[in-house]
């Protein structure tokens, strides 16, 4: 297994983000800076934590939501709501609950979309999370 580095996963998973008021792309300076931020101490949970120490990823499958062992953090099947997306299409609001030991830490929303391919019983539902987030 390759090993992984944060600032690998940082600069991947933020490289797609784009400007909520106009579509605009993240700048690579600024991504720099959020991913450097996210490796300095402070960033954490503490004046001395690096944000990147305390995300260690391990969620793992488990009765209808994904559970990280080492944080106890479960994440149940988001409720799904309807939505008008930004362009006027039809979507979807996805809201993810974020629960340790039974009790709700944080949320996250998102917009996104559902598409049908196929008919009849061989049809299968695609589903898609917008990943935009405001620079």
């Amino acid at each position: 297994m390759p090993d992984f580095k944060f600032s690998d996963f940082a600069q991947t998973t933020l490289s797609a983000a784009t400007n909520k008021a106009d579509g605009t792309r993240i700048l690579v300076q600024k991504l720099e800076s959020v991913v450097d931020y996210l490796q300095s101490p402070g960033s954490g949970p503490d004046a001395t934590t690096k944000k990147e120490a305390d995300m260690p990823i391990f969620f793992q499958a488990l009765s209808n939501s994904s559970y990280d062992p080492i944080s106890r953090i479960s994440i149940p099947r988001p409720r799904v709501l309807p939505a008008d997306l930004e362009d006027g299409r039809p979507g979807r609001e996805y809201q993810y609950s974020l629960v340790r030991d039974g009790e709700f830490l944080d949320g996250l929303g998102c917009y996104g979309s559902e598409t049908t391919i196929g008919k009849g019983a061989a049809r299968e539902w695609a589903y898609t999370i917008d990943g935009g987030m405001n620079t």
